[in-house]
Parts: C-alpha cells; structure tokens; sequence
C-alpha cells in the first residue's frame, strides 16, 4: 500500500478558515493538481504500478477557531464531519490525474474509490492507493 500526504501551502495555510474544497474553477483545479503531482514525485519515487488499483482520499479540513468546545472535540475526535458542499468529485480528479504516470499508469486503472471529509488542527489530505 502506498500512503502520500500532502499538507495545505503556504499561501493556503495563511487563510483565515482554509478548506480544501475551493476548487470551483477549472484554473484551481488544475493548480492545485499540478501542486500534488509534484509532491508526489517526491514522495513515491518508484515505477509506476500496473495493475487495478484501490484509491482512498481523506480530506482533513481545517477546524474553525471560534467554536464551544464540546463541538470542537466532536471534530478532532471524528464524531462530527464537514458537511458543507464539498464538491467531491473535483477533488478526486484532481487527486487521480496528479497521480497519473507517477503512481499508476493510467486513470482506468482505478477500479474502486472511496472520498471522505474530516476536521483536523491541521490542514492535509491522504491518500491510500492499494494495488488490487
């Protein structure tokens, strides 16, 4: 299995309440997925895989500063989840063409997904791809 992480930049970071999913336009999307395939690069750098494979996504968004505290550890413990429009598709492409030629080869090469949002102190998405 491999596992990537990739934390939210600079720029990202110095926003007052960053969420990962501010990728409503195609420049965004092709930014931020150019970011994640060069971070990729760096953290995997065998050949490409060959056969099916499983990708999961975790996208920790960050917590917001002024909260009761019962609700915020409801979010660092899991038990509660970001449910605002999350346009959840966008970022799997974006995720799954940043990977392409690094991890596998092609995009029909991913047979099964699964996406889910979380909060964290800090900013940052996983990804698990298995090789089926």
């Amino acid at each position: 299995m491999i596992h990537l992480t990739f934390g939210a930049n600079e720029t990202e970071t110095k926003q007052k309440y960053f969420q990962f999913e501010n990728l409503s336009t195609l420049d965004a999307i092709q930014q931020y997925s150019a970011r994640l395939s060069q971070e990729a690069k760096l953290m995997y750098q065998d050949l490409p895989l060959a056969s099916a494979v499983k990708i999961t996504v975790h996208i920790y968004n960050q917590i917001p500063k002024a909260i009761p505290v019962r609700q915020r550890n409801g979010m660092i413990n899991g038990t509660i989840k970001p449910m605002f429009d999350g346009l959840l598709m966008q970022y799997f492409s974006c995720v799954s063409e940043a990977l392409t030629n690094i991890i596998f080869s092609n995009v029909k090469q991913i047979t099964n997904y699964s996406i889910e949002k979380f909060y964290s102190l800090t900013p940052h998405v996983e990804v698990l791809v298995e090789e089926l």
